[in-house]
């Protein structure tokens, strides 16, 4: 009678044991783009389990305690982001790499200067697409005329390359990490003619 006694209590705690373990929390979170630009909004959809509280690390040094948070990155870059969830059955925590572009949509100014012996100043309206395509047009100050990107211009890391539709010009260059400032050299039929700079306005 006292052994089954011992067994029954024995049985009824391993059973309060049991009911009292928590599940460990799983981290997990998803992102409202697949490509990334500067200055441009990211929400962050948590979809984290078993967990009460959480600690985001978004990589540039900015950080965040809400569940669902939003961050936009003020310069290019690759950039790390952890989310660290926090249950009553422990902590977990995920991590996510992605890399960030200069976003060149705007309106930029633009000055080509052919070998030193003359110069030419106009306007550069750009759009640039999720999959880092460039469209727009280029319209010189002096009334010369308008000439509008070929479909092959791109932006690629810190690297462009703008082509027009009207005329054999390739421009090829770099941007700067804040997305501000753009230059490099001008191709005429494969040819070195001279260099280009550009300043978002």
């Amino acid at each position: 009678m006292k052994r089954d006694f011992l067994l029954s209590t024995l049985f009824i705690s391993i059973l309060l044991l049991s009911s009292c373990k928590k599940d460990p929390p799983l981290a997990l979170f998803s992102m409202d783009k697949s490509t990334f630009k500067v200055n441009e909004t990211i929400t962050f959809t948590n979809q984290s389990e078993n967990a009460k509280s959480y600690a985001w690390d978004f990589g540039d040094g900015k950080t965040s305690t809400d569940e669902n948070p939003k961050h936009a990155y003020s310069s290019a870059g690759d950039f790390t982001i952890t989310l660290t969830a926090t249950g009553g059955g422990g902590i977990d925590s995920i991590s996510q790499t992605i890399s960030v572009l200069q976003n060149l949509t705007g309106i930029w100014r633009k000055t080509l200067n052919f070998g030193g012996l003359f110069s030419i100043n106009g306007t550069m309206n750009l759009t640039q697409h999720d999959d880092n395509t460039l469209t727009g047009s280029y319209v010189y100050e002096d009334g010369m005329g308008t000439f509008n990107l070929r479909s092959t211009s791109k932006i690629t890391g810190n690297s462009v390359i703008i082509e027009w539709q009207e005329a054999a010009y390739k421009f090829q260059g770099t941007v700067n990490a804040a997305g501000t400032s753009m230059g490099g050299e001008i191709f005429a039929n494969t040819q070195s003619s001279g260099t280009w700079t550009a300043t978002k306005l």
